[in-house]
């Protein structure tokens, strides 16, 4: 059984509301890279920002065209770190934000398309001689013709965190003659100008990759031995073993490595490596020069600046950091266990009854009537009459013997329910509960300060992305309803109703830095920052269906506004900020197809909306109507400034090109697995092939490949 984190209700496992108060539940699972637990809520881990792999749902590609046109993908659940293809594992590490400007990176110079095509992977710039198959037997092991279409599909994610371009467009990164025996990918690399040369085959078993700007170095790990290599694609140099990760400057200069033995090493082109830091317990933050980083070493949390001579220590007992910024300021919480005798937690409201209350007598029962005899009786008229009398004497015997005996049976009942309160209250006095007790600090780049030391929770800790400004529960102990005694059996009892009632009793608060300011709401939730921190939306009074008041708030010179309603009869399943910073969310939702109206700012702007197919494209938006699941397709609309364009019916998956335009599957068969791809630019839709079985996004992000 798992528990609503609003209303704490017992829910099945696996819920996605919950059946009271309508909230959505997200599953708890591991961050890959620290190992801090996080929510499959975020793309990213709330404690270190790496992408998270595990059980998110992720957009799919989906393409279709109004007559041909329109590709845009669905959101899909993305399997876990090894993707089983036919056999071959595939370990995939970047996972897709759910509302994204673009799924396909690249070279400024170039716009493409990569799909799986008969089990190989194309390219194509969509001129008419511009398709290239790049790939040779990609699955390099027999039965890969078994392999189905939807496995090709379900895989294009992970294949696709392996692929890079150089920033010209014109070399390409990629994976082929995948093997079941491999501790990773054979990479190759090739000219996209010359596509009549074969691809040059890198190293194999490959399993994290970065290449320069240009695309003529590129570092990688080898082997389930971590082996860490430098490469001029023509000869390579080892750097390190029993490497569990790294990161990389834009030019390889430096290479920044975490060991097996828990140090951290910064490799530099030009000098010796230098060992940061050792006995790391978790790498939090590494800033995209490798000029700074943060970890954290027997609880505590250091920084290193990769200039300094030594680690400086940021805060000791440090169970979780919720956010590092660029500017150095942090959020991070202590967590103390205190044991607490239960009986703090209760209200014996039954003491002064029970004190009162002794053992109950055995009643005097009243005697039976004699029954008449026929032989005492002159006449049988005499008899008859005592007969009768005898039958009402009886009738009141036995109401007045069940009286009394129902009386004391009460008495006694009563009596052994203040027995065993008395028992309770003697275990209660002798038990103790281990509750944890949450601190919020801030951190401003030289000393921390303490924001509360009563924090209702660990996880509930809302963050502005780019300045320090965050939202959280903080009890409150004077509204704080003890359980009461008259209400629990068991001590077994006591935990649960007490943790309910102690975040019922919590209330919310902004920080700016340290500064706290109060947030007057009802019963709060789904908050979502602007970027810099400023404006707060937030629903207030969420129903059992999910529905609630969106209201908005300003935080000015770090304190919180008093919040205006925004929009009413929002649903909770989803709202976010746009490319523009308006507030989008959904009304009248179908939780059993995922359907709702889309909303920004108040306005309408379609309805029958698939809610997980939102994309941007400048500052228009992408988006399903009429999703089938069954089917995987829908109709792609795009909305811009106003005005509602059609893409294509009847589209399974979609991306956004480098340029801007859209690509998409078309007319996708569930039976074949299969679909004919279209160019949508500027409202013509163009053929570009047939029989696709999906696309493959390329994410932007400088290590390519799987995760230890």
């Amino acid at each position: 059984m798992i528990r609503c984190p609003k209303c704490n209700k017992e829910l099945e496992d696996g819920s996605k509301f919950c059946d009271a108060c309508g909230a959505r539940i997200y599953e708890t699972i591991y961050c890959p890279n620290c190992g801090e637990p996080t929510s499959t809520e975020f793309a990213f881990c709330q404690k270190c920002g790496a992408p998270i792999t595990e059980d998110i749902e992720v957009p799919a590609d989906s393409p279709a065209p109004a007559q041909p046109q329109e590709k845009q993908s669905h959101l899909r659940a993305l399997p876990g770190k090894a993707i089983a293809l036919g056999g071959i594992a595939v370990i995939a590490v970047v996972a897709v934000v759910l509302v994204v400007t673009s799924l396909l990176s690249g070279g400024s110079g170039s716009d493409y398309s990569l799909y799986f095509k008969d089990g190989e992977i194309f390219y194509t710039d969509y001129t008419e001689d511009g398709t290239i198959e790049l790939t040779s037997r990609f699955i390099n092991v027999d039965g890969a013709s078994e392999i189905s279409g939807d496995e090709w599909a379900s895989s294009a994610y992970s294949i696709g965190s392996y692929i890079a371009f150089n920033e010209a467009g014109n070399r390409i990164f990629f994976p082929d003659r995948l093997d079941a025996y491999a501790e990773g990918i054979t990479l190759y690399y090739r000219d996209l100008n010359k596509p009549k040369e074969e691809a040059v085959k890198i190293d194999s078993d490959v399993f994290q990759y970065a290449i320069n700007g240009d695309g003529t170095k590129i570092v990688y790990t080898k082997g389930s031995d971590g082996i860490l290599y430098i490469s001029d694609l023509e000869e390579k140099e080892k750097i390190a073993s029993g490497v569990q990760s790294f990161y990389v400057s834009d030019d390889l200069s430096k290479i920044g490595y975490l060991n097996d033995e828990n140090s951290f090493y910064i490799w530099y082109a030009d000098k010796d490596s230098v060992k940061l830091a050792s006995d790391i317990s978790s790498i939090r933050d590494v800033a995209p020069d490798l000029s700074m980083i943060y970890y954290m070493k027997d609880g505590n949390l250091y920084k290193r600046s990769e200039s300094g001579d030594d680690s400086e220590k940021i805060a000791s007992d440090v169970s979780s950091v919720v956010k590092i910024y660029d500017s150095g300021e942090i959020y991070y919480i202590k967590t103390d266990s205190a044991e607490k005798n239960l009986m703090d937690y209760v209200d014996d409201d039954m003491a002064s009854t029970d004190a009162s209350m002794t053992e109950p007598s055995y009643p005097d029962y009243p005697d039976s009537p004699d029954y008449p005899s026929w032989w005492d009786y002159d006449t049988d008229a005499e008899y008859e009459a005592a007969l009768a009398q005898y039958e009402a004497d009886y009738d009141a015997y036995q109401a007045s013997y069940e009286q009394i005996n129902a009386d004391y049976e009460a008495a006694y009942e009563a009596y052994w329910e203040k027995i065993n309160r008395d028992s309770l209250r003697e275990d209660l006095e002798n038990a103790t509960m281990e509750n944890n007790e949450y601190s919020l600090y801030y951190y401003d780049g030289t000393e921390e300060t303490l924001v509360t030391d009563a924090l209702a929770t660990s996880w509930d800790v809302d963050y502005a992305s780019d300045k320090p400004v965050v939202v959280f529960p903080v009890y409150n102990q004077s509204s704080f309803q003890k359980v009461k005694l008259s209400e629990i059996t068991s001590i077994s009892d006591v935990s649960d109703l007490v943790d309910a009632a102690l975040y019922a009793s919590s209330e919310m608060y902004t920080a700016s830095g340290a500064a706290m300011s109060l947030l007057e709401q009802t019963d709060a939730s789904n908050y979502t920052f602007s970027d810099d921190g400023a404006t707060l939306y937030f629903l207030d009074d969420v129903s059992d269906g999910g529905d609630g008041d969106l209201y908005k708030a300003t935080i000015t010179d770090g304190q919180i506004g008093k919040p205006e309603l925004f929009d009413s009869d929002v649903n909770n399943s989803w709202i976010f900020l746009t490319s523009k910073d308006e507030i989008a969310y959904y009304k009248n939702v179908d939780s059993s197809d995922d359907k709702g109206d889309l909303c920004i700012n108040g306005e309408e702007i379609d309805y029958d909306v698939y809610l997980w197919s939102f994309q941007y494209l400048d500052d228009a938006i992408l988006y399903y109507t009429d999703w089938n699941s069954d089917k995987q397709l829908g109709t792609l609309k795009m909305y811009d400034n106003g005005t509602k364009t059609k893409i294509a019916d009847d589209v399974n998956s979609f991306q956004i090109t480098n340029d801007n335009d859209i690509v998409y599957l078309y007319d996708y068969s569930t039976n074949y697995y299969t679909g004919t791809l279209y160019l949508y630019h500027k409202g013509d839709a163009t053929k570009i092939d047939d029989d696709v079985a999906a696309l493959i996004p390329v994410y932007d992000s400088s290590v390519r490949g799987g995760s230890y």
